[in-house]
């Protein structure tokens, strides 16, 4: 994906971009819009500022969550004083996209790429043959808060009903009487036809096979001694990197690596303890990688691991855990053999300086 849509979405993911749902009480006096909430930007930055601690706790709680297999795809979530995600479905029409994220207690939020809130699409290359993919960066401000999702799509050139569908969101509860925070719920997923829990793909029964693709999701770093940024400091934003995959359709094993090959890109902001000042984050390698430990899959393709390890060479990890899970795919490739794998990952870490760190999101992976 293109580094323009990083930059438009850093602030969405960090929750640091609660303003573009308000009107800002600048010279433009013209009213909001319904559903937007009508209070000034310095309340809401001291909101966001309040709660960074609330916020990465829920990227944490998330990142230890165990994907969840739903009909079409697969999610992986968690929400503070906001009820559990039930699942994620989506729809593409070859051209509009739409994301509905269900929750226990019924209620619903749906983002699409029709919004007039929603940043338009930025096309790049698809990891999968014969796919054209986009992205787009969704908004949905309410009266009771604001949601915000990256989405990808990448769908077949001649059949637009042949598409995988990625993403991550941030949901932000705000008490509209008080204008505080009550809540925030984060997730990642993958989603499409051919993940699909209603036709089993065909597995080998010996030999491994390789896949290998896009990697990408939100992260957030509560900093300590040992990074070589002020202690306290708070970063957040989206992380953009490659997977690689082993299967042992022998074993009946699979495992990877997020980062080994390419290294994991970070796009996002740092906001100074002390001052509150914000600078942007943009580094090519961080260093950091997500190994994802050795797991079993099922013979309906799925695949859940509890066992995840982020890394860094220059920090030294106290302690890391986290979880992952996917999908092969139903559809074959030239071989016979299932032609992509996709799901969702999450790890965190605390390291023996203080600092805690914690990645979320998605991975498509088609076979090499």
């Amino acid at each position: 994906m293109k580094t323009t849509v990083y930059t438009a979405a850093l602030a969405a993911i960090g929750l640091l971009a609660l303003s573009a749902c308000v009107h800002d009480g600048g010279e433009d006096d013209t009213s909001p819009t319904t559903g937007e909430m009508d209070a000034p930007t310095d309340t809401l930055d001291e909101l966001r500022d309040a709660n960074a601690a609330e916020i990465l706790d829920v990227t944490v709680q998330a990142a230890l969550s165990p994907p969840q297999f739903r009909s079409g795809g697969v999610v992986q979530s968690a929400g503070g004083g906001l009820a559990g995600v039930s699942g994620v479905s989506t729809t593409f029409d070859g051209t509009d996209l739409t994301i509905a994220i269900s929750r226990e207690d019924g209620s619903a939020l749906t983002l699409n790429s029709e919004s007039d809130q929603s940043e338009g699409s930025d096309n790049f290359e698809s990891p999968i043959a014969g796919h054209s993919a986009r992205s787009w960066v969704l908004f949905e401000p309410a009266t009771d808060g604001m949601s915000i999702a990256v989405a990808t799509v990448t769908a077949n050139d001649s059949d637009a009903a042949d598409y995988l569908t990625a993403g991550h969101w941030m949901h932000i509860a705000v008490d509209v009487d008080e204008f505080g925070f009550t809540g925030a719920e984060t997730g990642t997923f993958v989603d499409g036809p051919e993940l699909s829990l209603s036709s089993s793909p065909r597995l080998p029964g010996q030999g491994t096979a390789s896949y290998s693709g896009l990697a990408s999701g939100a992260y957030g770093v509560l900093h300590g001694t040992d990074t070589g940024v002020t202690p306290g400091s708070m970063e957040s934003g989206m992380f953009h990197s490659t997977i690689e995959l082993t299967a042992d359709f022998a074993a009946d094993t699979i495992f990877g690596c997020v980062g080994c090959r390419d290294g994991v890109a970070l796009f996002g902001t740092l906001q100074d303890p002390d001052t509150g000042e914000e600078t942007e984050v943009e580094i090519a390698s961080s260093g950091y990688t997500l190994h994802l430990d050795p797991t079993n899959f099922d013979s309906d393709g799925t695949f859940l691991g509890q066992q995840m390890r982020l890394e860094h060479p220059d920090i030294s990890i106290a302690n890391t855990e986290g979880a992952w899970g996917g999908r092969f795919s139903n559809m074959a490739d030239s071989a016979g053999d299932p032609r992509l794998l996709a799901g969702t990952f999450g790890a965190e870490a605390t390291s023996a300086g203080g600092s805690e760190g914690a990645f979320l999101g998605y991975f498509l992976g088609p076979k090499e």
